[in-house]
C-alpha cells in the first residue's frame, strides 16, 4: 500500500509525472497510523495484563 509508483518514460526517455509527490504524503500518514494504532493496543493489553510499559 505504501510502495512507491513505478516510474513512465515518454518515447523520447524523459520520464513523466506519476503523482508520487501527492502519494509521499499520504505514504507518511498510513506508516504514521500504523505505528500509532500498535502503541495503543499494546497498552490496552498490557493494562489487562496488569503490565507496565514504559512508551
Amino acid at each position: 500500500m505504501i510502495a512507491r509508483c513505478k516510474p513512465k518514460q515518454d518515447e523520447s526517455g524523459k520520464y513523466l509525472r506519476n503523482g508520487q509527490s501527492a502519494k509521499s504524503g499520504l505514504n507518511k500518514s498510513i506508516a504514521d497510523a500504523a505505528w500509532g494504532s500498535l502503541k495503543q493496543k499494546v497498552k490496552i493489553l498490557s493494562e489487562r495484563a496488569g503490565v507496565l510499559v514504559h512508551s
